[in-house]
Order: C-alpha cells, then structure tokens, then sequence
C-alpha cells in the first residue's frame, strides 16, 4: 500500500492526471491518496481551475485500488469547527462513490494545533450519522483493512 501525500492544488506535486495514469498502470498496488485529494479551500471556491483540478484528483476513485483519507480535512484551510465546508467535500465523494473509497483518519497529532482531537474526531462522526451501520464500518475500519491489507 502506497499513501500519496500530493500537496496542494497549485504545488509542483499535484498532478492529478499524471498520478491517474500512473495508478491505472498498477492495479494490484493498493492506494490511499491523503487529505482527500486536497479539496479547495475558503480562498479557492470561486477558483474553477482548483475545482476541476480537485475533480480530476477524485477521477482516481474510479480505480477498484484506490482509497481517499479524510485526515487533516479540519485543518486545511483555517475553516472553524464544526467545519462546514469539509464535510460538503466529504459528502461530495461519498456521493461519488459511496462509502467504499473513504478512510477515517485525523493526521493526529499535526492537527492539534488547528483543533481538538475530539473536534476532529466530532465533526467525522456527525457526517457519519447519515451513514448506514454498513457504511460506518467501512468508513471507520473495513476500508483501512481493505486498502492496508491488514490481517484480522
């Protein structure tokens, strides 16, 4: 398993389309792409450029070996707690894909400048209400023994 850390939409790391290619070459590889994909920020929204770079990032969700993690969402882009704006670009891949592609994670203790491990902690679980037991199981275990190949 390999977690791709791209950076931000702008730095030299993310290219979403040439990870995309990439990936699609290595089927048996299983992948976590870190953050989400780096959603766009506060600053960003009215960006279409980020927005279709962010898209193109999610496009990897379509590959049966990749997996998206929702650490450090809280801390991105200084939004305040319960962070409203996380939770849309969380919903937005759930949407996508349903709960099959995405990995609880917090990036504790990097966070904990920016929240509360418990904000951090909070703000999953209230996404995670609208979930089906079956889904929060997969959010919160299943997947990350899937993606990390862990032996149970």
């Amino acid at each position: 398993t390999v977690v791709f850390d791209t950076g931000a939409i702008g730095t030299r790391g993310y290219q979403p389309e040439n990870l995309y290619t990439l990936l699609s070459g290595y089927p048996k590889v299983h992948v976590v792409i870190a953050h989400l994909g780096f959603p766009p920020g506060q600053s960003e929204k009215e960006d279409e450029t980020a927005e279709i770079l962010w898209e193109q990032m999610l496009k990897a969700g379509e590959l049966k070996n990749v997996w998206f993690d929702t650490s450090n969402l809280e801390g991105l882009h200084g939004e305040e707690y319960p962070y409203p704006e996380a939770v849309k670009r969380i919903k937005k891949v759930y949407q996508m894909y349903g709960a099959d592609k995405l990995i609880f994670g917090t990036d504790a203790p990097g966070i904990l400048g920016k929240c509360t491990y418990t904000q951090a902690i909070r703000f999953i679980q209230r996404f995670a209400e609208e979930l089906s037991s079956t889904e929060q199981e997969q959010l919160f275990f299943k997947n990350a023994v899937k993606a990390y190949r862990i032996k149970i």
